[in-house]
């Protein structure tokens, strides 16, 4: 398997996939799991567990811009509303070692100023799957 540094991932968010972020995104962080449920019965030793539901959200860290059409507008209209998301570790084509990532989400919160005196203005986005993740390889 290839290792690579993250550097160049590719994000949109937003009603269609043409709102794309990328250009001001700093970190981006796709976490997927499931629930597990207890199977243990009487007489066993060790416990046992079953996979349950699934569910996945998206943590995004990005430069802030105030600008028409850039983050500001665009974002703060999306919290508390569903938006399309995906993602993929590089801008090259989607295949078998660039899967592209993708799904509804609900923006669950907007952070639209932060950072010390200093720092580059920074924004915080959390979204949260309504769906499956969809991983594809295909382009």
């Amino acid at each position: 398997m290839a290792t690579f540094v993250l550097k160049n991932a590719e994000v949109h968010l937003g009603a269609s996939t043409d709102n794309r972020i990328t250009e001001n995104v700093v970190s981006v962080a796709i976490t997927h799991e499931a629930e597990t449920q207890d199977e243990t019965a009487m007489g066993d030793n060790s416990r046992s567990s079953l996979g349950g539901l699934k569910s996945w959200s998206v943590e995004i860290e990005a430069l802030q811009d105030f600008a028409a059409g850039v983050m500001d507008a665009d974002i703060n209209t999306l919290v508390g509303t569903s938006a399309n998301f995906y993602s993929r570790p590089t801008t090259a084509a989607v295949g078998a070692t660039n899967p592209s990532y993708s799904g509804i989400v609900i923006v669950t919160s907007y952070g639209p100023i932060g950072g010390t005196v200093g720092d580059a203005a920074k924004v915080s986005i959390s979204c949260l799957g309504k769906g499956d993740l969809n991983r594809d390889e295909s382009t």
